[in-house]
């Protein structure tokens, strides 16, 4: 991002941080977009994903003082969009849950293609419900690399992690996901608890 998209972002979050209701829905227009399209993605269940971004828009009009300008406005809103997604996460996790698997010729070169808007709700869904089953944080990961390109040191910070972190659940995230997505269409997981597919 260049400086002067920086320092707009940083205008636009001192503007919500006063309570300036304009100011927040430009913000929902700039971002918008892209935090729904991660959280379709994210959320094991459809369903949950108007709840999620609906908090983290809530969480956002109110935590909008504590954007310091330090770092890329984008970067502090998908720190709030995983917090919020573990946090729906930790609830999910207490339902186990069976899951399809689908077609068994993907590989990593096919993870970006297929999280496209091009792809066909069917294909999309079985992406979301294999990546269901990967921890919240190499989800993220994942997600953040894949369908926003971002860079590793700025998934680093949205997750909290080293560099050397984010580039380790990246990988062993990719690993286990294309595992899962080379399962026959016919096979289902017994029971397994989302986020607990093991990542060695």
């Amino acid at each position: 991002m260049h400086d002067d998209e920086r320092a707009s972002d940083t205008e636009l979050a001192a503007a919500v941080a006063r309570g300036d209701a304009a100011a927040f829905e430009q913000l929902v227009a700039r971002y918008g977009t892209d935090v729904w399209n991660f959280a379709t993605r994210w959320c094991a269940d459809r369903q949950q994903v108007p709840d999620l971004v609906q908090e983290v828009w809530i969480k956002v009009w109110h935590g909008a003082a504590g954007f310091r300008g330090d770092a890329r406005l984008r970067t502090w809103l998908f720190a709030i969009v995983h917090r919020t997604g573990v946090d729906f996460a930790r609830h999910d996790e207490r339902r186990p849950r069976t899951v399809a698997l689908p077609d068994p010729d993907r590989t990593d070169a096919d993870l970006g293609a297929i999280a496209g808007p091009e792809d066909g709700v069917a294909e999309r869904d079985r992406l979301r419900r294999a990546l269901a089953l990967i921890p919240p944080g190499h989800r993220t990961a994942i997600l953040l690399r894949h369908l926003l390109a971002m860079p590793y040191p700025e998934i680093a910070e949205v997750c909290g992690v080293s560099e050397a972190n984010a580039r380790s659940w990246v990988a062993r995230g990719r690993v286990a996901l294309t595992r899962l997505l080379a399962v026959p269409d016919t096979v289902e997981s017994a029971d397994v608890p989302a986020g607990r597919v093991p990542l060695s």
